[in-house]
């Protein structure tokens, strides 16, 4: 493992004053025979001192007959020091690369720069604007929604409305490029505890403040600066719009409230750009590029949908088991139809998909819940629907015997998650006894007795 570069330059400072002490002035006094000296162990000291004077030695070049003094050499800096041979080269004290952005934020800053799905020319940077000055635009609200609330797939879909508790996201502006982020927020206790640790976890963010007390008139004039100050450098622009109308409703940016102070003279008195926001930038509408991001499923949402399904769907699972468990008789239970038993699971996903029309989706014929006996479980009925009317013993081979088993699938409706199980029913029958006379446990013994027989012991089978 690298050393630390702070303990690193601490050591070649300790080293680097060791090796300017002065040696001792020689005095007058006889020197000690050596001979006769008390003798020591070597130590470590000692042996960088001799080290160093060898290599000072090594190093001492000759005086000239010039009358002129020697030239002082200021000793080398500690990193590039060679006097001993075992002393290893410093790490590099630069600070180490921030941790990459998000994936969530990477998947919009890879959207920068690339062609249009119509083949025109990428833009430089996507404009997300929340609440009412960008009119709620859907992509707007939803990429907020993604990249701050951990929202994904069919909850982005349709209409979005920010939840009252973040409402804080509606007076945020994010311009994205493909290296850097701007953002623009109001800084109270809500928006601290919600975009901050966030933002910590990006790089290269810009950030324009508007602090909770100030008046509501310099919060505006204070967003509509941050938002000039965001798009100028940038000539192509890809913002979210809403797709065109059947009446022929062409969308555009000028008609978003923060997108026409662009025009305000009077907020921007020393700017030399003046005129609309569409005469100085080209606006690239992608709200289909950014939709698609949006509907993919990554790490992070499919370990929310497993964690969010989960208990839902157990609940209605467990309803289904409760019925057989819990029926009065065995006869009871056989009379249960496909639809009878699936109706926990059923009616779970039905009200779960009410909303699909307004989302524009479809159901597919092969999902949704259902449960089918013996010869329906096979594919020839894999897309038809829990029946009203057949019964277990309906639902057997003809003449022999009725179902032996049935499947059940249940699936959760806003996240597609599915569970699937096969249950094997009694028939009321069992299998001869074979008894070994060479076992250790006695065939006799009255525990085995309770196998003897079914209809007093095991009713319930």
């Amino acid at each position: 493992m690298a050393d630390d570069p702070i303990d690193a330059l601490m050591r070649g400072s300790t080293g680097s004053l060791s090796d300017n002490k002065k040696a001792p002035t020689p005095s007058a006094s006889p020197k000690p025979d050596p001979a006769k000296a008390p003798k020591r162990p070597l130590t470590q000291q000692d042996s960088h001192a001799t080290k160093r004077a060898k290599a000072s030695a090594a190093k001492r070049t000759p005086r000239t007959n010039s009358a002129s003094p020697p030239v002082a050499k200021t000793p080398p800096p500690p990193s590039s020091s060679s006097s001993t041979s075992n002393k290893q080269p410093l790490p590099s004290a630069k600070t180490p690369p921030p941790p990459p952005a998000p994936p969530r934020l990477q998947r919009f800053q890879a959207l920068c720069g690339n062609k249009h799905h119509d083949g025109r020319g990428g833009y430089e940077a996507i404009l997300i604007v929340g609440g009412a000055d960008g009119l709620y635009s859907h992509g707007s609200q939803a990429a907020l929604k993604f990249l701050f609330l951990g929202k994904s797939g069919q909850e982005l879909l349709g209409e979005q409305v920010i939840p009252q508790q973040y409402e804080a996201l509606e007076d945020v502006v994010v311009l994205i490029t493909r290296t850097a982020v701007s953002i623009f927020y109001v800084l109270d206790s809500d928006s601290a505890a919600l975009l901050l640790p966030l933002l910590s976890n990006w790089r290269n963010v810009t950030e324009y403040v508007a602090t909770d007390d100030m008046t509501q008139d310099l919060r505006e004039l204070t967003k509509i600066r941050a938002f000039r100050a965001m798009v100028e450098p940038h000539a192509t622009i890809g913002i979210p719009l809403h797709e065109p109308k059947s009446t022929g409703d062409v969308p555009t940016a000028e008609a978003w409230p923060l997108v026409q102070s662009f025009g305000l003279e009077d907020v921007h008195p020393s700017s030399a750009v003046k005129g609309f926001f569409s005469m100085h930038h080209t606006v690239v509408n992608c709200s289909m590029a950014l939709m698609a991001r949006l509907t993919d499923i990554d790490d992070f949402f499919a370990r929310r949908l497993v964690e969010d399904a989960e208990p839902a769907l157990a609940h209605h699972f467990g309803g289904l088991l409760a019925k057989l468990d819990h029926a009065e008789t065995p006869a009871a239970r056989g009379a249960l139809t496909e639809a009878d038993i699936a109706d926990d699971v059923a009616s779970f996903y039905d009200f779960g998909t009410i909303r699909h029309d307004a989302r524009g989706l479809q159901r597919a014929p092969n999902r949704g819940a259902t449960v089918h006996f013996g010869t329906r479980t096979s594919a020839e009925f894999s897309t038809a629907t829990s029946s009203p009317t057949i019964t277990s013993p309906q639902a057997g081979v003809h003449g022999q015997f009725p179902a032996t088993h049935f499947t059940v699938v249940a699936e959760e409706p806003l996240t597609g998650i599915r569970v699937g199980r096969t249950y094997f029913v009694g028939t009321g029958k069992c299998a001869a006894r074979i008894v070994d006379p060479d076992a250790l446990v006695s065939p006799a013994d009255s525990k085995l007795d309770r196998y003897e027989s079914v209809p007093t012991n095991a009713a319930d089978t």
